[in-house]
């Protein structure tokens, strides 16, 4: 994961009386992707600044097409829930294919679980599998309970 190149020295640190909360916002409209995903979270959880969903989504999406991971994965999870912008399961899955595309666990769980569960996609428990067991090697423990429990029931094929 890399950071952008700062474009100026002033991105770099803080300024004269600038608190955390305007250095994130200046970093932010900058454009970096990092500050961007920050500021979505502070939005959503109302860390500092007043809890504003649409705008939680609105600075995740804006790091997310940049593709920040963790970013990409909010942003399926906002979709899938409906917050900050209509729910829309196919949306949330495009999301976190391309945060599970680039390793993170959390988004490759959340593609496990539409795809045994069928929200947004065809219920396909071999397609569940795959992504279970990609965040299982990461040590996802629910994950493994899942890709154990399809066992399980017989919906795919044990060992593998």
């Amino acid at each position: 994961q890399q950071r952008p190149a700062a474009t100026s020295p002033t991105l770099q640190a803080a300024l004269p009386n600038e608190s955390e909360l305007d250095r994130m916002i200046r970093h932010a409209e900058s454009g970096d992707m990092v500050a961007q995903a920050a500021l979505g979270q502070r939005y959503y959880r109302g860390n500092g600044v007043t809890r504003d969903l649409k705008e939680a989504a609105r600075w995740t999406r804006m790091a997310a097409e940049q593709g920040e991971p963790r970013a990409q994965s909010n942003l399926g999870f906002y979709y899938m829930k409906g917050e900050g912008v209509e729910r829309d399961p196919k949306e949330a899955a495009r999301w976190w294919r391309a945060a599970a595309a680039q390793g993170l666990a959390q988004a490759q769980f959340n593609l496990g679980l539409i795809y045994e569960t069928g929200q947004g996609v065809t219920v396909d428990y071999e397609e569940a599998a795959r992504w279970y067991e990609l965040a299982a090697a990461q040590g996802d423990r629910p994950a493994s309970d899942r890709l154990r429990n399809l066992r399980q029931r017989g919906l795919i094929p044990s060992g593998g």
